[in-house]
């Protein structure tokens, strides 16, 4: 059974995986402004802008939001 944490830490890869792809393409996006991810991949630092564009008042978890913005990274990818 998955429980919540693998759930956050699988949503933390996804963004981890999606950053580096959008980070290729396009290093000046504007995306990628709202998070710092440490150098080692271990530490993800969420600017407050975060929040507001990805976090909604019925998400009970915050791998929801992570989802959300893995995704959105990866369609700026593409």
């Amino acid at each position: 059974m998955v429980g919540i944490a693998d759930e956050h830490d699988s949503a933390l890869e996804m963004i981890a995986r999606a950053y580096e792809a959008l980070k290729r393409k396009s290093p000046e996006h504007e995306l990628l402004s709202l998070i710092k991810i440490s150098d080692d991949g271990k530490t993800f630092n969420f600017r407050s802008e975060f929040d507001q564009k990805f976090r909604k008042d019925t998400d009970k978890f915050w791998a929801q939001a992570y989802v959300r913005y893995a995704n959105a990274l990866e369609e700026a990818a593409r």
